[in-house]
């Protein structure tokens, strides 16, 4: 059967023609959080109260008044046969997504040599299962190393649990004064910390990755070798079957749950085709309007403090003679108010104005403004100076490249508009 593919963007109204597919109507109106309950989909971020931008009740395709859109979600789905792309609006045919493996590389510090990655065709999306694996890893190890029990054989004299006989049979007689038993020992050397790593060694041998320019994954790393002795590389497919056969069900280790489904698929090696049932869907979903916030906080850390609404992280108190509540901007310094806004227009909603407006008042700053990718080279905006008690709101849209004839082309490109926000615009 004939491959279907659909390339669509985020944030766009979605063709009529395409309104049928099974896909789409599965997956029309049915909300982040039900889908990852649900589904065997990957979702980045993997937990969605981590996304200020992406609430639970947010859609991949909403269906209003019968027009179907896209939101702000890029990534694939497949189902057989049928398979659809989302890619960002800065997507052009014939080349990689370059706008969001180049976020995801600058949000999980890590970089990949260029030359090993998928190009041209859909399995690009598919290679981005290598940046989310350091994220994945450092949510998990937050919660310790994984422990469990695990069966370990041994034969000597100090039986500490049942005899084994067969084998006390073929390895201790004529009798040598040692007893083959088995017995269950909690450990750091498991299944799961195994499969973690053989995924370090596949993404190594796979994609050349470069330095890890994070400290605590540097850490986390070690800390797997060093707690999985007994590795072995020809072991890898049992201890893939014994995951796959095993999933982590507690549910203080649920993000041991969501590292261990993505080392299954880095692993498999099998782009999309994550299930043997054809009729399975399958997919990567990526938060880009959370990825967008995240990228900008890379470039803002030396002059803004990066407020966190979800984990209440970094706000201020609103009122003065009180701590609560509190405010919660993306950005702020002593005298700017940001808000990092993926989907927008040049021009700040109503909604929005209202909010950085308030801030501004409450921190008794100058300026309040969004900061947006913008496609054509508008650099700072001046809206106009507030009434009442002052204060300038503008707009500022840093440049993404477009029509790149390669990655490095990108990359030299952004980097340049980087340097020009950051020596001109940051306030």
């Amino acid at each position: 059967m004939a491959k279907k593919m659909i390339n669509i963007k985020d944030n766009r109204e979605i063709e009529q023609q395409h309104h049928d597919n099974p896909l789409i109507q599965r997956f029309a109106n049915k909300t982040l959080k039900h889908l990852s309950e649900q589904e065997n989909l990957i979702i980045f971020p993997p937990t969605i109260k981590e996304s200020t931008d992406l609430e639970d009740d947010q859609f991949i395709f909403e269906n209003r008044n019968g027009c179907l859109r896209t939101s702000n979600v890029v990534g694939i789905l497949k189902e057989g046969t049928n398979e659809i792309k989302i890619t960002s609006r800065f997507y052009k045919e014939g080349s990689d997504d370059y706008f969001i493996r180049y976020m995801l590389e600058k949000v999980t510090n890590i970089n990949v040599t260029t030359h090993h990655m998928t190009s041209n065709d859909s399995n690009s999306y598919h290679d981005l299962l290598a940046f989310l694996f350091p994220y994945y890893l450092n949510n998990a190890m937050k919660k310790g190393i994984f422990k469990t029990y695990v069966k370990k054989q041994y034969s000597d004299a100090n039986i500490r649990g049942p005899i084994d006989f067969s084998r006390h049979i073929s390895s201790n007689v004529p009798f040598t004064g040692k007893i083959a038993y088995n017995t269950r020992e909690y450990s750091y050397d498991n299944e799961v910390t195994q499969l973690i790593r053989h995924t370090i060694h596949k993404l190594e041998e796979k994609y050349s990755f470069g330095s890890i320019n994070d400290n605590a994954h540097q850490k986390n790393i070690r800390d797997i070798i060093f707690e999985t002795p007994t590795y072995s590389r020809t072991n890898r497919l049992d201890i893939m079957e014994e995951n796959i056969s095993k999933p982590v069900r507690h549910g203080y280790y649920h993000e041991y749950y969501l590292l261990q489904q993505l080392c299954l698929k880095i692993l498999r090696d099998e782009k999309i085709d994550f299930g043997k049932d054809d009729n399975e869907i399958n997919g990567l979903l990526i938060d880009v309007a959370w990825l967008w916030e995240k990228y900008v906080a890379t470039l803002l850390t030396e002059n803004y403090v990066h407020a966190d609404n979800k984990t209440k992280e970094n706000g201020f108190s609103i009122y003065s003679d009180r701590k609560r509540p509190r405010a919660f901007p993306d950005f702020y310094s002593r005298d700017t108010i940001l808000d990092a806004k993926y989907k927008f227009s040049e021009n700040i909603s109503r909604e929005d104005l209202y909010q950085i407006t308030a801030y501004l008042h409450v921190r008794c700053a100058s300026y309040a403004g969004v900061i947006y990718p913008a496609v054509k080279n508008l650099g700072f905006k001046r809206l106009g100076k507030l009434a009442g008690y002052g204060g300038e709101v503008f707009t500022v849209g840093i440049l993404i490249p477009q029509h790149c004839k390669s990655y490095e082309e990108f990359v030299e490109k952004v980097n340049h508009s980087e340097n020009e926000f950051k020596s001109n615009y940051i306030l």
